[in-house]
């Protein structure tokens, strides 16, 4: 077995039995620090065999198995290596805050906050998404057509969420609604059901797509982080209070309570910016149907008029 080095930092060993060899190379998304170690069958690396092409196979599954998405990295990764650090400050264990990682430990730690950052997601998305948006603070959707009679709200457009609760232009929102009455004749569309008649057509748009799909990530990104923030300051929170009632480590308290501090402001800030994207997501879902031709009920694209 023959070992060299490459010029990235990558270490491989050569076997030339005739058997597939390993390489190890740094992970994809490098800035995770961690390594992966996979099947290598590229020509530059084969022994002459004729098993390259199928090791080479091999390495491009294994490298679809092993790579992690955009939408993993932010959406899922880095809230369960939030929820790691949270947990490190309120216990004082070293699984991200003040780690020594090896190959090993950084994969498994990676692995686990994908793992915790996907059962997040749920209880994130019914809270946040469910609850305090389509229940309290009101749809973007239904804003943005307005079609929301803010009350109370008022006060909140007035204080910090002027963007939020301002509706679509007067001109833009009719031509939505006339594009929805030639799809939908006889049909009265409102909130979620004229969002998700629009996103039935703007998603074929190519362009419109590609900006919601970004809008999408940074909304399930902020939406989770959001959630593991203020998750952390109940936590620390919590344990500051009891240590307060029980021995009385003013040290600890203060620690712990500082952290909490950081934790709500961070969470208050990611909750703002979700709430932009998610805003802005409908926007691209609304102007990108107001601008495509209309479907007539024949299935005929007819030409748009405003």
């Amino acid at each position: 077995m023959a070992q060299s080095s490459r010029a990235d930092g990558s270490v491989a060993d050569r076997s030339c039995d005739g058997h597939v060899y390993r390489t190890r190379s740094a992970d994809p998304i490098g800035t995770l620090g961690f390594y992966t170690w996979r099947l290598s069958g590229s020509s530059g690396d084969r022994c002459g065999t004729s098993k390259g092409a199928n090791a080479s196979l091999a390495e491009a599954k294994l490298d679809k198995l092993l790579r992690f998405s955009d939408y993993d990295v932010f959406g899922y990764v880095a809230s369960g290596l939030a929820a790691f650090a949270f947990w490190d400050l309120a216990f004082g264990t070293s699984y991200v805050v003040g780690a020594q990682w090896n190959v090993a430990s950084g994969a498994l730690t990676i692995g686990g906050a994908y793992v915790l950052g996907q059962i997040l997601a749920s209880p994130s998305s019914w809270l946040i998404e469910r609850r305090l948006v389509r229940k309290v603070l009101g749809s973007p959707s239904v804003i943005l057509m307005d079609d929301l009679r803010l009350g109370w709200r008022r006060f909140l457009k007035a204080v910090i969420l002027t963007d939020y609760y301002t509706p679509l232009d007067a001109g833009l929102r009719t031509r939505v609604r006339e594009r929805a009455a030639t799809a939908r004749p006889g049909e009265t569309l409102r909130g979620e059901a004229l969002f998700w008649c629009a996103f039935a057509v703007a998603k074929k748009d190519e362009n419109a797509y590609t900006r919601m799909d970004s809008f999408l990530k940074l909304c399930g990104f902020c939406r989770n982080m959001a959630f593991v923030a203020l998750c952390g300051f109940g936590l620390l929170t919590t344990l500051a209070l009891l240590e307060w009632h029980g021995s009385g480590d003013l040290s600890l308290i203060n620690r712990r309570l500082q952290w909490a501090l950081v934790a709500f402001l961070l969470g208050l800030g990611m909750l703002h910016r979700y709430l932009k994207f998610h805003r802005l997501y409908s926007i691209e879902v609304f102007v990108a149907y107001a601008d495509s031709p209309p479907i007539l009920a024949t299935g005929e694209k007819g030409e748009h008029t405003s």
